[in-house]
């Protein structure tokens, strides 16, 4: 079972906005993503985060058994190093994001979305190296 739910971080533990299928003391992967309060979207915004939750689902649902693995076991010094370098790539995202309008990056999302549901697989293999190489740009600006 994979899913993308929501949760509420209170008193030092998540809360589940839902009942999972799961047998007592079964290990999860948790991925954290900080999402706005309700009260701080519009409308449009929040029926857009439910849209997207269910995309995730969605994709969620066509991989493989295998394909979402729990991280590696490294050091803390080494797991500080890459959260730190995550959170600053993160950081330079969101700065270059700031520029733009939230209603056009969503549209842009939308516009890429439905593009990419009609490419052919070479053409996705290309565009995911090109992907890459930006990704990997943005963690080396951040770097320097």
């Amino acid at each position: 079972m994979k899913r993308a739910i929501t949760a509420t971080y209170e008193d030092g533990a998540l809360k589940l906005s839902e009942k999972l299928p799961l047998e007592d003391h079964q290990e999860v992967l948790v991925i954290v993503v900080p999402l706005p309060r309700k009260e701080q979207l519009s409308a449009d915004e929040q029926a857009r985060a439910v849209r997207m939750k269910q995309q995730v689902e969605a994709w969620l649902a066509l991989q493989p058994a295998d394909s979402v693995r729990p991280p590696l076991s490294l050091p803390e010094s080494r797991r500080q190093e890459l959260d730190e370098a995550f959170d600053a790539a993160l950081a330079a995202i969101r700065a270059r994001a700031e520029q733009f309008p939230a209603a056009e990056i969503a549209a842009d999302v939308d516009a890429a979305l439905a593009a990419s549901r009609a490419l052919s697989a070479d053409d996705r293999a290309r565009l995911e190296a090109e992907l890459d190489a930006i990704l990997a740009q943005i963690v080396t600006d951040v770097a320097l």
